[in-house]
């Protein structure tokens, strides 16, 4: 009785340890990275002007990724308008100020654009003499296979 007591045991904890151990695969993540970016403004009225984002990302990852949102950010840029500074607004980002890519598999690449990250307003619609100082491209979600 006590034989076969030791021999369930032993053969109990064989099995959790393999248990253990096969659960312990370290999972694949993925990566997206934004290789290549470029500006572009708009004249989009008479006294004001947008500024587009195009450019380049890369599955830099180990899996497929899927539904892959970009959108851009302008921490430089003031919150209020004010004649010849740059400005956005603190409203939800709408479809034309993101882009969104279907599927990206491990290493490829795929381009990207989005208007409207940041505004100017100046009176006579004079062309802004630089763009922001500080412009973010920012992958905000994905999934992976």
């Amino acid at each position: 009785m006590l034989r076969t007591t030791r021999l369930v045991f032993l053969v109990i904890c064989v099995i959790l340890s393999m248990l253990f151990t096969s659960s312990c695969k370290t999972k694949k993540e993925g990566k997206i990275v934004v290789t290549d970016q470029e500006y572009s403004l708009r004249h989009d009225g008479k006294n004001s002007w947008s500024l587009d984002v195009s450019g380049q990302i890369q599955n830099a990852g180990e899996v497929d990724c899927k539904n892959v949102v970009l959108t851009g950010y302008c921490p430089s840029c003031g919150e209020i308008v004010h004649q010849g500074k740059w400005f956005v607004n603190d409203l939800e980002k709408t479809p034309i100020q993101k882009d969104t890519i279907a599927y990206l598999a491990e290493g490829d690449t795929e381009d990207f654009s989005f208007k409207e990250v940041a505004y100017y307003w100046a009176k006579g619609g004079k062309k802004p003499a630089e763009i922001p100082e500080e412009i973010k491209v920012v992958i905000e979600s994905f999934e992976t296979d």
